[in-house]
């Protein structure tokens, strides 16, 4: 049973047919049928449903913001950095970055 007042995205499609879309999950996977099928003009609504408490992301989304000591704090619950090593990765990733949703990192281990 999904519970609808916990949609975490609706996007009109421009274009499209009638056709409503609900996905079940908000994790990467959700996230990216749905960017496709906006992309695509499949459907005029994409609605997507998840369990979680933090919006969407799934195991790659950051807890809400919080104040401490006035400097906003923000922590990566999941997967905190991703590898791209595919071409078409590359580029939502690019597109991705342009917007300000991720950011490189250099950093290291140990």
């Amino acid at each position: 049973r999904v519970d609808i007042s916990r949609r975490v995205y609706a996007s009109m499609a421009p274009g499209g047919d009638d056709t409503r879309v609900a996905i079940v999950g908000g994790g990467v996977a959700g996230l990216a049928c749905a960017q496709s099928l906006v992309a695509h003009g499949f459907g005029k609504r994409v609605d997507i449903y998840d369990q979680g408490s933090r919006g969407p992301g799934g195991r790659t989304s950051s807890s809400r913001p919080a104040e401490i000591n006035g400097e906003t704090m923000v922590f990566d619950h999941g997967a905190q950095f991703f590898t791209a090593t595919n071409a078409k990765f590359k580029a939502v990733c690019e597109e991705l970055k342009a917007k300000g949703y991720v950011a490189r990192w250099d950093g290291v281990f140990g």
